[in-house]
């Protein structure tokens, strides 16, 4: 829970020293208060916590497309944007549609493919934005 967390330290702070702020680890099932190596979310397994899993996937035509699957805490108040770009400076949101699957209560899996083919576009990166 967060209750005995400051809103405005819960964004930044990191009590257990693990380099992912406790925002980030709430906002994906992990707990903020244990250190450990940050677990990814299995793509496509029924996993149930983890950061974001960017994987390469064929898409039409025979090209391939970055995937990005993740969880999404609902009604948080919390925004999860996924994003793609070229560069850690260039990220822009993802114009696709995210498809969500009900995961269990108050929580929910969501998959969106970057538009930008592999290898015509052979720098590409993603992560999910979140704010709250």
């Amino acid at each position: 829970g967060t209750s005995d967390l400051v809103a405005d330290d819960f964004r930044v702070a990191d009590p257990d020293r693990d380099g992912i702020p406790s925002l980030i680890e709430h906002a994906f099932n992990l707990d903020p208060k244990v250190a450990g190596p940050p677990a990814t979310l299995i793509a496509g397994a029924g996993s149930t916590a983890g950061l974001p899993s960017v994987t390469l996937v064929a898409g039409g035509g025979g090209q391939k497309h970055l995937r990005v699957e993740y969880l999404r805490r609902t009604g948080s108040g919390m925004v999860y944007t996924p994003e793609f770009g070229n560069s850690p400076a260039a990220m822009i949101p993802s114009s696709n549609p995210v498809t969500v699957t009900p995961v269990s209560p108050g929580w929910e899996r969501c998959v969106v493919e970057d538009s930008a083919a592999y290898p015509a576009s052979p720098r590409r990166m993603a992560r999910v934005r979140v704010t709250w």
